[in-house]
């Protein structure tokens, strides 16, 4: 089994990751040597988050035994192609989706960060709210919208990851012939889940935080290049109409 993640960017989609890699861990299986020995080429120098064409997955799924299950993270763009080539029983497709206004102050607060302590993050160039929000609006527009109307992914909301994760993990367990409690009794997997264990410069952030901190131009804004997207985050649209 591959479970594939991908994530709109600042939507704890490394989280996501690492609750998949975690448990295939707990289910016994060892999706880091799984990648190691099966990954070859680009795919194997960029083993733990990959951000070019897909398509070798499907051949690696077919060596996978039902025993052997690994991860794999991105955040590349959707593909027309995808629909046949990773349409695969060993291959299963999870994304992680946030509000577009706490993702933009998200990316915008981490680029704050890195220029104050000189990081080259890929956020530095937002200067401003107005930056952040345009740079969450063609995020979506180009890669999380395609990802979500293919139909693919199985798709979870920041919240329902961040503080329902029990939700995934169900998920997980049924993808992996396991339960629940089995991939919870592993610990690892359990120090993840109870925040004892760093992810990256992940932090739960408060839902609807934008609103406070957003003057009403920016949300304007906001509403103006991401309405749809913000619809269909509060359930008011499903995703094929986005």
């Amino acid at each position: 089994m591959i479970f594939l993640v991908y994530g709109q960017q600042k939507s704890a989609s490394t989280f996501l990751a690492n609750l998949a890699r975690q448990s295939c861990f707990a289910a016994g299986s060892n999706p880091d040597a799984i990648k190691k020995c099966l990954f070859t080429g680009e795919l194997e120098k960029k083993r733990d988050f990959w951000d070019g064409t897909l398509s070798e997955l499907n051949q690696i799924a077919s060596q996978l035994n039902e025993t052997e299950h690994t991860s794999v993270k991105t955040h590349s763009r959707f593909q027309p192609c995808y629909a046949t080539e990773l349409n695969h029983p060993q291959i299963k497709i999870m994304m992680s989706y946030r509000h577009p206004g706490d993702a933009a102050l998200s990316a915008y607060e981490a680029g704050e960060k890195a220029r104050q302590n000189n990081l080259p993050w890929e956020w530095a160039s937002l200067m401003n709210h107005r930056d952040a929000i345009d740079a969450m609006a063609d995020f979506l527009e180009k890669q999380t919208i395609p990802w979500l109307k293919s139909g693919l992914a199985t798709a979870f909301d920041y919240d329902t990851l961040t503080r329902n994760s029990e939700v995934v993990i169900d998920h997980l367990a049924q993808a992996l012939k396991t339960t629940s409690d089995q991939l919870m009794a592993y610990p690892d997997l359990a120090a993840l889940l109870e925040g004892k264990t760093r992810v990256y410069n992940f932090n739960k952030g408060i839902a609807g935080r934008h609103q406070e901190v957003f003057s009403q131009k920016d949300l304007a804004y906001l509403e103006e290049r991401c309405g749809p997207f913000i619809r269909f985050c509060n359930k008011d649209i499903g995703r094929d109409a986005l």
